[in-house]
């Protein structure tokens, strides 16, 4: 759910566009873990009341990255489900991610983003 003062941006028709683009460009695919579909296009610079009118944080792609919503959730620090590296199978046991590079990937992308702040 979107903070007030990012609702309108949100619903803009700039933002739906750039955020279809950039899902379409990586093929809906998930950049943090590369298994799951992208349901979301996260902010690698969140979004401020400082920062909103600025198109290039708004919808710069240099700060646009397709994940899933457990990749979102783990980005922000949200609860989780797991620890990192782990993910839920179909038949609801936990088991290692394959791709090694995985969580080396959030913590880049974690990095990123305190750094641009």
């Amino acid at each position: 759910m979107s903070r007030p003062f990012a609702t309108s941006f949100y619903q803009s028709r700039s933002w739906l566009i750039t955020r279809d683009s950039i899902l379409k460009e990586y093929h809906g695919i998930c950049q943090c873990c590369y298994m799951r579909p992208a349901l979301i296009v996260h902010h690698i610079v969140p979004l401020s009341p400082l920062n909103i009118n600025d198109p290039a944080i708004t919808l710069g792609r240099d700060n646009l990255i397709p994940v899933c919503l457990d990749c979102h959730n783990r980005i922000h620090g949200d609860s989780q489900a797991t620890e990192v590296g782990l993910v839920f199978t179909d038949t609801g046991d936990l088991e290692p991610i394959e791709d090694v590079g995985y969580a080396s990937r959030l913590r880049e992308l974690q990095d990123l983003a305190r750094r641009k702040v």
